[in-house]
């Protein structure tokens, strides 16, 4: 039973999901905070480790956003050879140096925004390269009606994996934490009352 459920919930979230596609969310990446420290690798003086803290907003290319109290990326700074870097084009677009960027780790009261999906968790993984974003801690989702096919849905789990491309988001529970999941239909033509 558990896993048909998870099924409708990966179903509905393919139809009624629309993907950014124009826009690689990475092709630019602001980032504000009230402090920020950058260190060098001790190990490889290629790696640098930049560090944001308090307050700390990033704005990507695609208007998506993030928040949280602490941010980590990891870049190297070595050369990227770009004919590796496979996971890089959105749309036929030519790739950008995000193979330079290891990871994005957002820690701390961690509130992402695309369209019109709020998500909330205690830590967000971000790997540019692949494209995909790990959350893990108290996550509560929220996808809001802004377009007649959408259906609003509110999921909580402790952990989940979101396709930063096709906004797909897988939903993981275990014994103790089970995904939980509130779909509201009173506005969708199903749950009309019909006369009689």
């Amino acid at each position: 039973m558990k896993f048909k459920f998870f099924i409708i919930i990966q179903i509905l979230l393919f139809f009624y999901i629309k993907p950014n596609k124009q826009v690689d969310p990475f092709s630019e990446i602001k980032i504000t905070s009230k402090r920020a420290v950058c260190q060098k690798d001790k190990n490889n003086k290629a790696l640098f480790d930049f560090t944001y803290i308090d307050d700390v907003l990033v704005i990507f290319a695609d208007k998506s956003s993030a928040r949280s109290e602490k941010l980590s990326i990891k870049i190297n700074t070595n050369k990227v050879n770009q004919s590796k870097i496979k996971s890089n084009t959105v749309n036929n677009e030519s790739p950008n140096n995000l193979g330079n960027i290891k990871k994005i780790t957002l820690s701390k009261n961690v509130f992402l925004k695309s369209e019109n999906r709020n998500i909330k968790s205690d830590k967000a993984k971000i790997y540019p390269k692949t494209k995909i974003c790990k959350l893990s801690g108290n996550i509560r989702i929220e996808q809001t009606k802004q377009n007649k096919k959408d259906i609003p849905i509110t999921t909580e789990c402790q952990n989940a994996i979101l396709d930063l491309i096709t906004k797909q988001i897988s939903f993981l529970g275990n014994k103790n934490n089970p995904v939980s999941t509130i779909i509201k239909l009173e506005s969708h033509p199903v749950s009309k009352k019909v006369k009689s």
